[in-house]
Order: C-alpha cells, then sequence, then structure tokens
C-alpha cells in the first residue's frame, strides 16, 4: 500500500504499480480510475513483501536526473491527496522537509484516515 512518485520538468509519474484488487480490475478494463477511487475493495492488497518468501518484489531500473524528486509514500496520503495534490506541495515547497510538512497538514486536514508516511528525495547532482 506505498507508491513511489517522480517529479519531473513539472510532470508528476507514478512509477510503482499498485499490487491491489482495484488495480487488476482497472488493468484489466473492468473499472475505470474514477470508479476505483470509492471501491469497497480499495484497501485489499494482492501482494506484500514479508508474509512469504514466495513473494517477489517489483524491481525498476530508472535513470534519474538532477532536479529529480521522488516521493515515497504510504496510502495515507494518497488517499487524501490526488497527484496533482502532490505535485502542488513539491512545487510549493523547494525544501524537503517542508514539502513533507505540507503535504501531512494537508493530508490530515483531508481526513487522515489512515497512516502517512512521506519521504521526499531530492536529486542533486555534485560539482566533480
Amino acid at each position: 500500500d506505498s507508491r513511489v512518485y517522480l517529479l519531473r520538468d513539472d510532470d508528476i509519474v507514478q512509477i510503482t504499480t499498485d499490487h491491489s484488487v482495484v488495480q487488476e480490475l482497472i488493468a484489466a478494463g473492468r473499472l475505470s480510475p474514477e470508479e476505483a477511487e470509492n471501491h469497497p475493495y480499495g484497501n485489499v492488497i494482492t501482494r506484500a513483501v514479508g508474509p512469504s518468501d514466495s513473494v517477489k518484489p517489483d524491481y525498476l531500473r530508472l535513470e534519474v536526473v538532477d532536479g529529480d524528486r521522488f516521493v515515497i509514500c504510504s496510502d495515507g496520503l494518497t488517499k487524501e491527496l490526488t497527484d496533482f495534490g502532490i505535485r502542488h506541495f513539491l512545487e510549493a515547497n523547494p525544501d524537503p522537509a517542508a514539502a513533507v510538512e505540507a503535504m501531512m497538514a494537508a493530508a490530515l486536514e483531508n481526513g487522515g484516515r489512515d497512516n502517512i508516511t512521506i519521504v521526499v528525495l531530492d536529486v542533486t547532482r555534485r560539482a566533480a
């Protein structure tokens, strides 16, 4: 129930795939993203790291560039803020800690119905 987002050049993209019943229904074309927002099985996950040795985590190789911003977050954030909202707080807060605080405050103000975990990671290239 966690996601990783990448903000690059003012575009935010979810770079992980949800492993949930709802995501599988969306992928199969049986549910629209709008219908998924309030689906009764929205919290039912289909894969989790830890309970079984047979579960294999996803791996993704991604080239990072100077200025990339990553958000690693639990569904407690994404239930309360849209991708647009996350992008807004990242763009409005250049400091990663300030971005986390702003998103946390907004998620709590919007209801805070689940645990909220947020990490903001900035990619900065050092001069050689």
